[in-house]
């Protein structure tokens, strides 16, 4: 399976995946159980993972480079024009094409998190919440 990019659509329980050759002509379409997802992408051939950036991503990202794959995170905001609003089904396809193929200049890419970063920003987030509380009690 020639596979140059695969846009995921993570769901609750189920991934819709979509695969574009170096043409960008749809080859590969599954449905799989989120948990059955990290398996399938420890037996696929290096290439571009595109999803839509969320909580679950980041994890599924750092996964992705652990078997050489080039994770793309994207804003909601630049996979929402692609998308038709009667078919959930070409969201993937979407996500591919804004990726892959960075149609839209203005599309920017969500860095992923790793683990230490997001300690970070936690604490700095409690942080900026103590201080306010304490400048509210002040008052």
């Amino acid at each position: 399976m020639d596979v140059e990019v695969l846009g995921i659509d993570l769901g609750k329980t189920v991934c819709s995946l979509a695969g574009l050759d170096a043409t960008g002509a749809v080859v590969y379409r599954k449905r799989l159980q989120r948990h059955r997802l990290l398996d399938f992408l420890e037996g696929l051939d290096p290439c571009i993972v595109a999803m839509e950036a969320c909580g679950g991503a980041h994890h599924i990202g750092r996964c992705c480079l652990q078997h050489g794959h080039e994770p793309r995170l994207m804003s909601p905001l630049y996979v929402r024009p692609y998308v038709c609003p009667s078919s959930d089904i070409l969201q993937p396809i979407a996500e591919c094409l804004g990726a892959a193929f960075e149609v839209a200049e203005y599309a920017v890419e969500v860095p992923l998190l790793i683990m230490g970063c997001a300690g970070v920003f936690v604490c700095h987030a409690v942080s900026e919440g103590v201080v306010e509380q304490d400048s509210n009690l002040a008052r």
